[in-house]
């Protein structure tokens, strides 16, 4: 497969657009959305769950700081788990696995090449947030995983207006959620997203890691 329209944002921060095919595309939405064959799973916290932030925040939920509220917040969201430490958790997992071409897919950095079909699926995770009021905080920053090495794979199955922002050092990056576009960057860089205002936020994430390979 051809990727000519790979953009990079950072050293580390890529997106594709058109990832997977516009016929593709449509049938993803129309499979994630079907609301009689696809099921989709409440989480009363987008990142209060993972241990990252149980650990920064000693046990407590974000409404247990008063501070936080004033510049993060934390949203229910629905979930849907394909795949995840080594097990299949859903019968869509491999029909809709195997239509992203991360076999064919590699980042090209200035020392060595990242090849993913070298590396090992860890997670394969749907989400969706629907509309919220107007609101100019997003969730809190966070890491998918802190143990091992990885990559993330970001695909937005909608147009959406719920940014996401990836945090490197001092520096921010933004980026728009596109129907069919796929953002790719280090798993220890802190990100996080902001909150859909007027549409459905859709996306689907995605972690790989080899213990082989060393963060460039």
């Amino acid at each position: 497969m051809n990727f000519n329209n790979v953009k990079k944002i950072d050293e580390d921060i890529f997106i594709v657009d058109d990832f997977i095919s516009k016929k593709q595309q449509n049938q993803l939405i129309t499979q994630l959305l079907d609301p009689v064959n696809f099921g989709w799973y409440y989480q009363k916290y987008c990142t209060y769950q993972q241990n990252y932030q149980y650990k920064k925040l000693k046990g407590k939920t974000w409404e247990d700081f008063s501070f936080a509220n004033v510049i993060r917040r934390e949203s229910e969201q629905l979930t849907h788990t394909f795949y995840q430490d080594g097990e299949i958790k859903s019968k869509s997992f491999e029909d809709t696995f195997r239509i992203f071409p991360f076999s064919d897919f590699y980042i090209n950095y200035p020392n060595k090449d990242i090849f993913f079909n070298k590396l090992v699926l860890m997670r394969m995770r749907a989400t969706l947030l629907t509309p919220k009021s107007l609101d100019v905080r997003h969730l809190p920053y966070h890491v998918d995983d802190e143990e091992m090495k990885h990559f993330v794979a970001i695909y937005y199955v909608l147009n959406s207006n719920g940014k996401t922002v990836i945090k490197n050092r001092l520096k921010r990056h933004y980026i728009s959620p596109k129907k069919g576009r796929c953002l790719f960057f280090r798993g220890d860089y802190e990100h996080a997203n902001y909150l859909p205002f007027g549409k459905i936020r859709s996306v689907i994430n995605f972690n790989f890691a080899d213990p082989r390979y060393e963060l460039p």
